[in-house]
């Protein structure tokens, strides 16, 4: 559904290479919250039943809490993606429920791609952060908790190279172009002469 969606929004003529999503063990936390929030009101039904209805709003007090961290883990886990495309680079951060920051950067504005592990879980699994530098006043775009970081690193690096050596002129063409101009500047001089 939401891979439909970034395939509608691309530019002309722009293929879409990747889509990348966080490491799911970046959620284990979450997730084990939102199961002891969901489970621990089914173990303690029975003396929560017993206490009537304050029993019953806490059990569905702690249901209620636990469905809303897995919501919005799972809400986090699916719109905090990393798109590459053939012409730019899309980041969009969903921190929360409602808040997306989405940031992009063109091939030719990156300057250095690196990767970071740090840790032993990010050793044991294979997983680290990404961080683009661009060129001006633009924000590093940083992707944290991807597997293979090193894999992508490469991926962004191939695809540079080439974006930026089909963009490349010539010395051909550069010398053409100053022909040209001598020839336009000339016409002009000619052109003043006859005025």
């Amino acid at each position: 559904m939401f891979e439909d969606r970034i395939r509608r929004n691309l530019k002309e003529n722009e293929e879409l290479v990747v889509i990348i999503r966080k490491f799911p063990l970046v959620f284990i936390l979450p997730i084990i919250f939102s199961a002891v929030f969901i489970i621990a009101p089914f173990f303690f039904m029975y003396p929560l039943f017993h206490w009537s209805s304050w029993g019953v709003g806490i059990f569905f007090t702690l249901l209620i809490i636990g469905l809303f961290i897995a919501l919005r883990t799972f809400i986090i886990y699916s719109f905090n993606v990393f798109v590459i495309t053939n012409q730019r680079i899309i980041d969009i951060d969903q921190a929360g429920l409602f808040d997306r920051t989405v940031s992009e950067t063109t091939y030719d504005k990156i300057q250095d791609v690196s990767f970071r592990r740090k840790g032993i879980s990010q050793t044991l699994w294979r997983y680290g952060s990404v961080v683009i530098q661009t060129a001006g006043q633009q924000a590093n775009i940083e992707l944290i908790g991807v597997k293979n970081p090193e894999k992508i690193q490469q991926l962004i690096t191939e695809i540079q190279k080439e974006t930026v050596s089909k963009n490349q002129i010539s010395s051909e063409d550069i010398a053409n172009l100053l022909a040209n101009l001598e020839s336009l500047k000339k016409s002009k001089e000619n052109s003043a002469e006859n005025n």
